[in-house]
């Protein structure tokens, strides 16, 4: 297989090379699955490896929060057009 050059920006390239590096793949594999199916995921990823993630994100981003009291759990008219006339 014959080697390309394309050239594209420092930015665009290390965000590219982040993104590989995420999912675990060579920057090679991640165009080619851009490419092939227009996403830059790796083929093996799954829906349920995106929920743990997105929950292990969830409580990261919860952590320290216990203070914080509960929201109520309904709304009344005022309560949502508050800053409106």
């Amino acid at each position: 297989m014959a080697n390309l050059t394309i050239e594209i920006d420092q930015t665009t390239a290390a965000i590219l090379q982040a993104k590989a590096a995420t999912q675990g793949v060579s920057l090679d594999t991640l165009l080619r699955n851009l490419a092939a199916n227009g996403t830059a995921t790796t083929e093996g990823a799954s829906s349920s490896t995106s929920l743990e993630q997105f929950m292990a994100d969830m409580e990261s981003l919860s952590e320290g929060t216990e203070h914080v009291p509960a929201m109520p759990i309904s709304y009344n008219r005022e309560d949502i057009y508050f800053d409106h006339d």
